[in-house]
């Protein structure tokens, strides 16, 4: 019991520090937010801080952690060449239960994406938006030069710059979602939309077998 009565308060000011912590970077970004301002916010002293946290840079860290962490974890395994040979993963029906995964994912960790996203600047993890791009990038080109390599006649020529493209597209997505706020089921219709499109092009958007004066194929 004794334990437990000393270590509740010093629960309760770490706690503090991150909720008010994560006020502040949601206010200033990481760069410009104040440990002074986030004490005095928390009825502490600076110097009380660094009796749970090394600084600033350390408090950022628990706050985002875990999700960079999953994000990280799914995107690696994701683009490795066994799972990119998959024949599953290149059909309709994965890429929309796909849609659901990433809604899903990103209506519970939202307040933490928003950070590493929008906010991260200065911070260990300012340059999370490129590194998960460059890995999406890398694991394409692996593919791609795979397929050629075992498909040599099958006539697809796609630039590294493309499929950078692509996976700088497919993270603005997620940056759009975040940055509009859009609800659960607003992002999941638009992530169906977007893997619609990404899988067979504007044609399952817009029926225009229906209205066009020509015969589309």
């Amino acid at each position: 019991m004794r334990y437990k009565t000393i270590q509740a308060p010093k629960d309760n000011i770490r706690n503090s520090i991150l909720r008010e912590a994560k006020i502040e970077f949601f206010s200033k970004g990481f760069h410009r937010a104040n440990l002074r301002d986030i004490a005095g916010r928390c009825g502490i002293s600076v110097g009380n801080i660094y009796n749970y946290f090394s600084g600033k840079n350390d408090i950022f860290r628990e706050l985002v952690f875990k999700t960079a962490c999953e994000i990280e974890g799914v995107i690696s395994e994701q683009s490795k060449l066994g799972y990119l040979k998959r024949p599953e993963v290149w059909g309709h029906d994965y890429h929309m239960s796909i849609a659901k995964e990433i809604a899903a994912f990103i209506d519970t960790n939202r307040e933490a994406m928003t950070l590493l996203l929008f906010h991260s600047h200065g911070s260990d993890y300012e340059n999370f938006r490129e590194k998960i791009t460059e890995i999406f990038t890398e694991s394409w080109v692996v593919f791609f030069k795979w397929l050629n390599e075992e498909y040599p006649d099958n006539g697809v020529n796609v630039s590294d710059f493309f499929l950078h493209n692509m996976a700088s597209f497919y993270l603005n997505v997620v940056a759009e979602i975040l940055m509009h706020n859009i609800s659960y089921s607003s992002m999941l219709s638009y992530l169906e939309e977007m893997m619609e499109f990404v899988f067979q092009g504007w044609k399952p958007l817009m029926n225009w077998y229906k209205f066009l004066p020509w015969p589309v194929e």
